[in-house]
């Protein structure tokens, strides 16, 4: 009799170690995100930092930036690992050119010095999509940024935007 309970016992353990361990293999699997999931944070984050950190001119760092014109479009350079084709080619006046962090290395390096916007890879950590939008004055040997970091989740088929805070950079 006893042996059966503990038999018993060890099944009930067992078996409910395992129903835990699955529940967390599911919860753990990686978001997976879509072409239009990228597309709609992205444009979540450039409808909501990129005039802010535009206004931002006034700091000593952003006043000697300047804004070339092509064909009367003001150009504003982006640096991303994040596929070009997501990132709108113009918002509010401005043109966007989108360059690897490979190519913007090189572009500061050329014109010893370069402003320009930069927006992280997608880090995601369980159900959440985290991403940071920076607005940087680099010269080879100093730079300074600031920017916004920005936590999305999706709810309801949607994807909510919370900012998590300022994000600044000054070497």
């Amino acid at each position: 009799m006893k042996s059966a309970k503990i038999f018993i016992t060890f099944t009930f353990l067992l078996f409910f170690a395992l129903q835990v361990s699955a529940q967390k293999s599911e919860t753990l699997k990686s978001l997976t995100l879509s072409t239009s999931d990228k597309t709609e944070i992205i444009n979540q984050i450039f409808d909501d930092g990129f005039e802010k950190l535009m206004e931002n001119s006034e700091n000593s760092a952003f006043q000697t930036c300047l804004i070339p014109l092509v064909e009367n479009e003001k150009v504003i350079f982006i640096s991303t690992e994040i596929e070009k084709e997501l990132v709108k080619p113009k918002i509010k006046g401005y043109r966007f050119i989108v360059m690897s962090d490979a190519q913007m290395r090189r572009q500061i390096q050329k014109e010893k010095g370069e402003c320009y916007f930069r927006i992280t890879p997608f880090i995601i950590s369980n159900s959440k999509v985290k991403a940071i939008l920076a607005r940087y004055f680099n010269l080879p040997a100093y730079i300074y940024g600031t920017g916004f970091r920005y936590e999305f989740e999706e709810v309801n088929g949607k994807w909510e935007m919370y900012l998590l805070g300022n994000y600044n950079i000054d070497s």
